[in-house]
């Protein structure tokens, strides 16, 4: 048997809330592990 699974073009890992005043700007990091980036077989 031979299958496909198309993914989407981009799937958000990772979220965090940041309040800014005007004007203001910062620079944000997470990590993301090899666990969120893989991609498992659902069958």
């Amino acid at each position: 048997m031979v299958a496909s699974v198309t993914r989407p073009l981009k799937e958000l890992k990772g979220m965090k809330r940041v309040y800014l005043q005007h004007g203001e700007t910062k620079t944000i990091s997470f990590n993301i592990t090899l666990d969120e980036l893989k991609f498992d077989d659902i069958i």
